[in-house]
């Protein structure tokens, strides 16, 4: 909660965390914050995909994403 950036590369390569949900108040995402994650892990957006605030990057998740992104508004 408060949360406002996350910057490019942070989670990259983070196999340990099974489960993420970025908190709503996130305005800004780096680039590839995601890069390399696993089907088996599970990212959850308090937002609709459509309506990404402009600050997130086009590729916020990252080369190499293939964790299970669910969006909800």
């Amino acid at each position: 909660s408060g949360l406002e950036k996350i910057g490019a590369q942070s989670f990259a390569n983070c196999t340990s965390v099974l489960e993420l949900t970025i908190p709503s108040s996130v305005t800004v995402i780096g680039g590839n914050a995601f890069t390399r994650w696993g089907n088996d892990q599970t990212i959850r957006v308090p937002k609709k995909e459509s309506e990404l605030p402009e600050g997130w990057s086009k590729n916020w998740a990252g080369e190499g994403c293939d964790a299970q992104i669910t969006y909800t508004a």
